[in-house]
């Protein structure tokens, strides 16, 4: 949506297209186990795109969900390596993951990244603010202890398709 920007020499553009968001380097060069996944894309949607508009949404929400969901794999394996060889979670970065949804953005498109208009921005906010008070409200308490999201539930969710009502078929998610 954006074109490149350069800085001293090097040009950066969208990290969703490669790698949105980097976590490894949060899991590698941090002392803190907790890691907590603000998400603002849907992984999975109800409903089947039909037209070509909201089929290019749904591939945009995909391709920037992609990066996320194999580093979260990565993140799990490595988790589930050090569980079953019995390795030192310090050592070998084990994390905590915690994961606040987008809750009551499943009904944007993929052009409400571009409406900028204060109003909306606000309600975006206000949309933040609330999901992270009742994340909040559910989960501080594990913070330091455990981990509130198994990234296993959301590989199930990206891998299940929605099934379209009009002929019955598995239609793409």
């Amino acid at each position: 949506m954006f074109k490149a920007v350069e800085i001293d020499g090097e040009a950066y553009w969208d990290g969703g297209f490669t790698g949105n968001p980097a976590l490894f380097p949060l899991v590698d060069e941090n002392d803190c186990r907790d890691m907590v996944i603000v998400q603002i894309n849907p992984i999975r949607r109800e409903e089947v795109p039909t037209t070509a508009a909201v089929i290019r949404d749904r591939m945009n929400e995909i391709t920037f969900n992609s990066s996320l969901i194999k580093e979260l794999r990565s993140i799990a394996l490595l988790h589930r390596l050090i569980e079953t060889e019995g390795l030192e979670a310090e050592r070998y970065r084990d994390m905590r993951l915690h994961r606040i949804g987008g809750a009551g953005l499943e009904h944007l498109s993929a052009s409400s990244k571009m409406n900028s208009e204060l109003d909306f921005l606000l309600h975006l906010r206000d949309l933040g603010r609330k999901s992270a008070q009742v994340w909040i409200k559910a989960n501080f308490a594990a913070l330091g202890k455990s981990s509130t999201f198994d990234p296993e539930t959301l590989f199930e969710e990206s891998l299940r398709l929605p099934v379209s009502p009009d002929c019955k078929t598995k239609g793409v998610a």
